[in-house]
């Protein structure tokens, strides 16, 4: 499989929302995603099938000065295991080093094994914990 990744546009609020639903125990709701697409300082960007134009997965985080915070990621069970969230992953990475961010941010639940497991592949340290936080 191919996959291209863009900016998101409002016309993608329904699939990513869709994507949310089947990821999260505690979803994100559409005007969310809404809001997030009229902030300057914030990135909502999306993965396509090339073949079938079908979304995904999705990132969405910010730009803070020379920093990036990384608020939400998900890739559609159907598409999992195809290295989707590495790609978009590895995507924020590039940009961070074209805009001379010097750390990239994320909060993961303790009990979300398989995100933490990438984080941990593509290099990303652990450095506190929020109690009581999810």
């Amino acid at each position: 499989m191919n996959f291209n990744i863009r900016c998101a546009t409002v016309a993608d609020i329904d699939e990513i929302y869709k994507i949310e639903l089947k990821s999260f125990e505690f979803p994100w709701n559409k005007n969310t995603f809404i809001n997030e697409l009229n902030l300057n300082f914030s990135r909502l960007k999306v993965v396509f099938e090339v073949n079938t134009n079908k979304m995904a997965g999705f990132i969405n985080y910010w730009i803070l000065k020379d920093e990036i915070n990384i608020l939400n990621i998900a890739v559609d069970p159907g598409f999992r295991r195809n290295g989707i969230a590495e790609m978009i992953l590895n995507s924020v990475i590039q940009e961070a080093d074209i805009l001379k961010a010097n750390r990239i941010f994320l909060e993961v639940r303790k009990s979300n094994f398989s995100a933490i497991s990438l984080y941990k592949k593509m290099g990303f340290l652990q450095f506190g914990e929020r109690k009581k936080y999810y």
